[in-house]
């Protein structure tokens, strides 16, 4: 059988770090959603109403997707400080210290 923990290969501070990328990735989408909002805003007034397709979930969808991106991204930041905090543990432990 694999020895499992013996393939892990976690880097946590970049791990803790994805937490701030990931966080960023959704506030540009949210940023780039009032676009799309303000656009549809437009789109609906020009547009003779048998022509106009149904985009109105579009926002409410960005703006789920920019919420599951910044909770992926807390999640991944939580697993790299336990890491981190492990490690610490450990280097204490190692030391002689109880």
């Amino acid at each position: 059988m694999t020895d499992v923990l013996g393939l892990v290969g976690a880097r946590p501070g970049r791990l803790v770090r994805c937490r701030a990328v990931l966080a960023e990735v959704a506030d540009g989408m949210l940023t780039r959603v009032a676009g799309v909002d303000a656009a549809i805003v437009g789109y609906v007034a020009v547009t003779e109403l048998e022509f106009q397709a149904d985009v109105g979930a579009v926002v409410g969808a960005v703006e789920a997707v920019a919420a599951v991106v910044r909770d992926l991204g807390a999640w991944v930041g939580a697993v790299g400080e336990g890491f981190l905090d492990a490690d610490a543990a450990r280097a204490l432990t190692a030391g002689g210290i109880p």
